[in-house]
């Protein structure tokens, strides 16, 4: 770490430099006890940026998130792009070798040994493409111009203003377009007694509610994270016509229907949102595991717990399991309640975990799959292959095949499994559970047509 800090002094840095000079800047910043709250949020990936930053600084955890997007999304497209993705690769091989993960201390110094051999310092990268230089002018920084054009109202807007709001509790299905996302979230303000109709300042909220906030956010917080998301969406987004207005109409005095019928003067405002311009970015964390992701990983395991990427199946499984939720309790499940829950019980608690491994063993054994394959799945807490076979990692592959090894040396001395079979009985397995949840649920149903087509 020391050597790679001395080689790489602030603005002649390559990407193994840039993380030494990093990881420096958070030990500085711990000994000098005046470290931001959201330091302590950082993955390798944020303290690899925070090292090409450095020694500049930024304002919070917000202008943070959007500072490192900005500067990945001006990466990608040249030749350092590729360095990225191998300093990924070898964050996610170091966290799944020392079994730790990605943001724990001891494996971010633990990281530092493997950059210069993955061959990150050998390639400097110029100062017009650090964040000093590249960000100076970004949006995020200072907002949208002073001289924001708000799009002229269409002759119906008027009237279009009014059946938005009307739809706002008619329980209509969201099309993904921000007009709708819109109407949802200022339904959910106006049900949390906030006053949607006189006050501007509540529309960007309203819409960072409907078309961008996770399930479990608190509603406390949309209005600061608003306005982070808007600020960092990429300069090419169609939405920043649509953002750019609702930051600034506050300051203009409008009020809110005037600016809804101004916003439907802009084509963005009533077509379906780019998907990356629905993701939040404008934190630490939240990128590495999307480029994880894109590189192939199913998962990334934090301090804060596991990361996985579901496939628009699996998606689709989880949503239905939400419906079976509200019918059963009458309304969404919350950050507390269990994703599979009893269903004889009057209140949500969690299915017997006996049952649910009977339940499986039971579907293992009707397809006829090995002995030993059902012995590993109740030995490991439920582990199974996933269907091209492998395992999400290592330790989960060591795990099974030493149970597996277990269970022939005991019962089956000599005998060898024939994976690829094994692992066809199971795909059998999923897909009939799958046309199972999709006979009794339209929604799952709809959602498996549109992935087949």
């Amino acid at each position: 770490m020391a050597r790679l800090a001395r080689g790489n002094p602030p603005g002649k840095v390559s990407l193994a430099g840039a993380y030494a000079l990093g990881y420096g800047a958070l030990a500085l910043a711990q000994a000098g006890g005046d470290k931001p709250d959201w330091f302590d949020e950082l993955d390798p990936l944020d303290t690899l940026f925070l090292g090409t930053a450095w020694p500049g600084r930024l304002r919070d955890g917000f202008e943070f998130g959007n500072a490192r997007s900005a500067w990945l999304r001006l990466i990608r497209g040249t030749m350092f792009w590729p360095g990225v993705e191998r300093f990924v690769r070898e964050v996610l091989a170091a966290s799944d070798e020392h079994d730790l993960p990605v943001d724990e201390g001891e494996l971010m110094l633990l990281l530092a040994g493997r950059l210069e051999a993955a061959g990150l310092d050998q390639r400097k990268i110029p100062a017009s493409l650090l964040p000093g230089r590249a960000l100076a002018s970004a949006r995020f920084i200072d907002g949208p111009a002073g001289d924001v054009g708000f799009a002229d109202p269409p002759p119906d807007a008027a009237g279009r203003v009014r059946r938005l709001r009307a739809a706002a509790t008619a329980g209509l299905p969201d099309d993904g377009t921000p007009a709708d996302a819109m109407r949802d979230g200022l339904f959910m303000l106006g049900a949390a007694g906030l006053d949607t109709t006189g006050n501007a300042g509540l529309l960007l909220p309203a819409l960072y509610i409907g078309l961008v906030a996770g399930e479990y956010e608190e509603l406390a917080e949309a209005g600061d994270r608003a306005v982070a998301w808007a600020l960092g969406l990429a300069g090419d987004s169609p939405l920043v016509p649509v953002t750019d207005m609702l930051l600034a109409a506050p300051e203009r005095g409008l009020a809110p229907d005037a600016v809804l019928g101004h916003l439907f003067g802009v084509p963005a405002f009533t077509e379906p949102a780019r998907p990356e311009d629905l993701d939040w970015h404008s934190w630490p964390g939240t990128e590495l595991p999307d480029i994880a992701f894109g590189l192939g990983y199913t998962q990334v395991i934090s301090r804060e717990g596991k990361t996985i990427r579901l496939g628009g199946d699996a998606r689709a499984m989880m949503e239905a399991q939400a419906r079976l939720f509200e019918e059963k309790f009458g309304r969404p499940p919350g950050p507390d309640d269990p994703v599979f829950f009893d269903p004889d019980a009057d209140e949500p608690e969690p299915a017997s975990l006996t049952g649910l491994e009977a339940t499986g063993v039971g579907m293992l054994e009707a397809a006829g799959v090995s002995p030993a394959w059902i012995y590993a799945y109740q030995h490991t807490g439920g582990l199974l292959p996933r269907p091209d076979g492998t395992f999400a990692t290592s330790r989960d592959q060591a795990e099974w095949d030493e149970a597996v090894t277990t269970y022939l040396n005991l019962h089956q001395p000599g005998t060898r499994i024939d994976h690829q079979a094994e692992t066809r009985k199971l795909n059998q397995i999923l897909a009939f559970a799958a046309l199972s949840m999709a006979a009794g649920d339209p929604g799952y149903g709809a959602a498996l047509v549109s992935r087949a087509k």
